[in-house]
């Protein structure tokens, strides 16, 4: 390897790895954007790993074993730095280590399809089969986040129907995709479980964050309970937990309460913008919107249908 390109790996090596260590991305942020950043490990292991193969001692003639030792030694440096990450107020992850072990089976396949590294045809074909199935479930949550994304704006101002099991990845909280058997009749709906903590309930995270060129937000909510369900909705804009700090009176707020049976829900943006006690709420930078229970008695499930934008209250 050249002496310059050496030297350009190891700087690529040094800033990757200052990157694992911290993110500059909001928790919002588009999930296609969160998993693009995600596969730094595997760029990062890469790098490396063609870094320290030729560092390997002179007895590692064989190459089965010379193979091996790269894929443990980038596993030990990929825990040691998932430990490290702790001490910053990251948590250790696994599937950060597999992104490390399959960045390090990448630079292995060029390695040996550049004549680097010889090894035995069947050998090969092993690495070669391995590396790319790991390679496509590494890749996989960015490819189906993408195509979710591609229809949520396809679909805009709808922001849910449900019609895609893809839709659920919009939704943080305990959530499925069901079909559900109503008066209605059937259709596909959002099921959210609530349990008895003191807040329980789901947000829509992923979406698109500019409501300026519509007036109501609207949705179905279904309570499948011969009692009445009491629920708080609550939105907030991107300055909410910067500008706002996070304060209850710094959003928009609304008791709901849930008849047995079908509930039609209607929310004024207006009303939203006006809600904050000191600024007006961003309607072009719309962050997220919840639906949460408070110490409820015994868990209770409901349910959640076509959420829109709209131009009428009906």
């Amino acid at each position: 390897m050249k002496r310059t390109c050496r030297w350009l790996l190891i700087l690529i090596g040094i800033a990757l790895l200052g990157m694992t260590f911290s993110s500059p991305l909001s928790p919002y942020a588009a999930r296609s954007v969160q998993h693009s950043w995600q596969l730094g490990h595997v760029l990062l292991f890469t790098v490396w790993t063609v870094l320290l193969f030729p560092c390997l001692p002179g007895r590692c003639s064989h190459p089965l074993l010379r193979l091996l030792l790269v894929i443990v030694a980038a596993l030990v440096l990929g825990a040691v730095i998932e430990v490290l990450q702790t001490f910053v107020g990251r948590e250790f992850s696994l599937q950060d280590l597999a992104l490390d072990l399959i960045g390090s089976l990448l630079a292995l396949c060029g390695l040996v399809a550049g004549g680097r590294l010889n090894i035995h045809h069947r050998s090969r074909r092993f690495l070669y089969s391995l590396t790319a199935l790991l390679s496509t479930y590494a890749i996989s949550p960015l490819a189906i986040s993408a195509v979710d994304e591609i229809n949520m704006y396809r679909h805009f101002p709808l922001l849910s129907s449900f019609d895609s099991a893809l839709e659920a990845g919009r939704w943080r909280g305990r959530v499925k995709i069901v079909k559900l058997l109503t008066t209605r009749g059937e259709s596909k709906a959002l099921e959210i479980s609530l349990d008895t903590r003191r807040y329980s309930g789901v947000s829509l995270a992923y979406f698109p964050g500019d409501w300026r060129a519509w007036q109501y937000l609207r949705f179905e909510l279904f309570n499948p309970a011969q009692s009445p369900l009491l629920l708080t909705m609550r939105i907030h804009d991107d300055k909410h937990y910067n500008l706002g700090k996070g304060d209850y009176y710094d959003r928009f707020n609304r008791r709901l309460t849930l008849a047995p049976g079908w509930n039609s829900v209607s929310v004024k943006l207006a009303d939203v913008a006006d809600a904050p006690r000191n600024r007006t709420l961003d309607l072009a930078n719309i962050q997220a919107l919840g639906l949460f229970s408070v110490e409820l008695p015994k868990p209770r499930v409901m349910y959640l249908d076509q959420i829109r934008l709209a131009h009428n209250p009906h």
